[in-house]
This record gives structure tokens, sequence and C-alpha cells, in this order.
């Protein structure tokens, strides 16, 4: 089945949808904090303020994005969730950034080195959601972290996803994505509450942890050193969820080539044993 993005890159390559205005009045955004961080403030019941959405696709009515009233704290939450629309699959993505065609970008103004993203999440399926924090300083990416659940969380739990920095410079910018299973009609992520943390001591993932991918940013390949002599498989998928390179029954490190993909937001996911090695956003640049 064809997603949504598929869809729009057929009819019209050309299109970038840009970022909607951000409306500050009745918050106040300090540097280096997360806007809107617990989901209290919304233009509408599907525009969060200071984030953007794929409604930004949709015709009135239609939304991957609303606001939930059953919040872990305050009075409300951002609930994402892929839909079906004309037998076309749009997932739910949520970004401090611009949603464009295929990827993400932009940020929020940014210069502190955090040690994690933390927050509180509901993830009533067994599909695939993402949260992915990213860094840059004169738009390269030096630093990021992310997290990512295919089992089920139908109360609301903590996660925390750790942040790595490949640079020792500070950041001017962060951006934070969110994003439900593009191929699983239904798929639904509920997030409040986030922070950012700058002490040690923060929960990893050690599985993602073990996963070594280089360089990043990346230019026209990207090495993978699973850190385990099991046979793996990997996947690329762009930022809508589209898996754009594969590679199967694999031992030891690996050369990927990019040369093909568009400069943009990726993401790669690494599976062995029956289970997710690990996952890393990075981008080709």
């Amino acid at each position: 089945m064809r997603t949504f993005f598929d869809r729009i890159n057929t009819t019209n390559s050309t299109l970038i949808i840009s970022i909607l205005a951000i409306f500050l009045t009745g918050t106040s955004i300090s540097q280096d904090s997360i806007p809107n961080n617990s989901f209290e403030y919304w233009n509408s019941p599907t525009m969060a303020k200071n984030w953007e959405t794929t409604n930004i696709f949709l015709p009135p009515g239609v939304a991957t994005c609303t606001r939930d009233t059953n919040a872990y704290s305050g009075n409300y939450a951002i609930q994402l969730k892929t839909i079906k629309m004309d037998d076309i699959l749009i997932p739910g993505v949520a970004t401090l950034g611009d949603v464009e065609i295929n990827s993400v970008s932009g940020g929020v103004p940014f210069t502190n080195r955090p040690n994690s993203l933390s927050g509180f999440v509901k993830h009533p399926g067994q599909d695939s959601v993402f949260v992915a924090i990213q860094f840059f300083k004169n738009g390269q990416m030096i630093g990021g972290g992310s997290w990512g659940a295919t089992d089920s969380i139908p109360s609301y739990t903590s996660f925390s996803a750790q942040i790595e920095f490949f640079s020792n410079e500070n950041p001017d910018t962060m951006n934070i994505v969110f994003l439900t299973d593009p191929n699983k009609q239904g798929s639904t992520l509920i997030i409040d509450d986030l922070h950012l943390e700058t002490q040690t001591g923060a929960t990893i993932n050690k599985e993602i942890k073990k996963l070594h991918i280089f360089p990043n940013p990346a230019i026209n390949e990207i090495n993978i050193d699973p850190q385990t002599t099991s046979i793996y498989d990997y996947s690329v998928y762009n930022i809508s969820g589209v898996r754009v390179k594969e590679g199967n029954n694999i031992i030891g490190n690996k050369k990927v080539n990019l040369s093909i993909l568009n400069p943009g937001t990726y993401i790669i996911v690494v599976k062995g044993d029956n289970k997710v090695l690990g996952r890393e956003v990075f981008i080709k640049s």
C-alpha cells in the first residue's frame, strides 16, 4: 500500500510546506528549553503551539495530531495517529521544525549540551513508534539521540533517549521529532511532559548503545558496526517512514552506499536475533 507521501511525490515532487507561524500569545519561550513541552497550549484541538505536524497536508476535519485530555500532567497531552484517507496511509509526525516532503528540517535556538530527553508516553499497540532529538551547529548535525517502541504501553510510562555529541562545539539549534508507524493504520503515540536532563544517571537503552553507526553526518556512505557476531538485517527510512534502502543476512561491519539518497534526515534500524539491535538517526548531507 502506498503511503501519503508516495502520492505527494507522484503528483508534485517539488512541494515543500513551510512551517506554520508560531503563535506565542499566552506563552513564554526561553532559550535552551523545549517550547510547549507539556503540550498545554493549543491554537486549536489539532494544532499544538510551537509544533508542526502532518496535519498541514490535510483538509479540515482530518487530523493525524489531536489534543488529548487524558494527560499525564496538566490538562493536555499530544496524540499522534496513522490514519487512512483515500486508501493512503498518513503517519503522525510532529516536530519543532518544519515538516517537508520525506524529511523534517529546522528547529529552535538551543546552545546547551543535555544528557537525555525524557518524558511520558502511551503506545496502545504493537507497531513501531519513534522519538528523535537532534542538535545542529551552522546547519550540521553534531549530536542527537532516539527512543523507539514496538511493544504495547497501555498506560503512561517514562522514557529516556540518551543524547550523544560527536563534536566539542555547543549547538545553535535543536529539533525533536515524533513518528507513528507509517505502515500500520491506527498506530498511536501519546506524549506528555517532556524534559531535557543535564545530569548523569538517566535511563539508557543498552541495546541501542551497542550499535555503532558512523560517520554522522554522512555523505556517500555510512558504516554499521553491530558489535555482534550474529547475522543481522538493516533498513533505512526517511523521516516520513518510507523504507529507502535495506540489506539482509549480514555478518560483521557493513558499508551502506547512500549516494542515491537525497540530502535529509534518515533513521537506520538494525535487527538480529529476533530483536531490534539498535536505531539511530543520521543526516545525509
